[in-house]
């Protein structure tokens, strides 16, 4: 019995290992399913990055209401511009100057800075910031923002 049932599974594996290596020469003479393989794969990620490429947003006009007027908030305000995300468009002198630009589109978000806001340069806390965007739905939004590399 236990003979029979080793002869039954070295058979099986062999005619498996007979169809896979048939099957592998066919998929190999076949050149469509060879593109299928191997090129589409290759192809696919190139091409569907390219297409979503466009999709990230970039330089996204922003105004700024700094009631600090520190140094350590300019710095904080030097470092958003330099991101490729965000681009500082106007600096106003308060928040309703800052939410007219926002009305007119001229700004997409709005960064306030209130003053004595407990901007630091410490590795250790986190800087709480308050910003405003532009939304389909809504005038505008809020939101708290946070950065720990100022």
């Amino acid at each position: 019995m236990l003979n029979r049932l080793k002869t039954y599974w070295t058979k099986s594996c062999l005619d498996w290992n007979c169809i896979f290596r048939e099957e592998l020469r066919t998929c190999l003479k076949d050149p469509g399913v060879l593109i299928f393989f191997l090129l589409v794969p290759l192809a696919y990620p190139l091409l569907y990055s390219f297409i979503y490429t466009r999709e990230v947003v970039r330089e996204v006009p922003v105004a700024v209401v700094d009631d600090s007027q520190s140094s350590l908030s300019r710095r904080y305000l030097r470092h958003i511009d330099a991101t490729a995300d965000v681009r500082l468009t106007a600096h106003c002198a308060n928040m309703e100057e800052a939410r007219t630009l926002m009305r007119r589109r001229d700004a997409y978000g709005i960064i306030y800075i209130p003053e004595g806001h407990p901007l630091r340069n410490a590795s250790d806390m986190d800087v709480v910031q308050s910003y405003f965007y532009g939304s389909s739905t809504s005038e505008y939004s809020a939101g708290i923002g946070y950065c720990t590399s100022c």
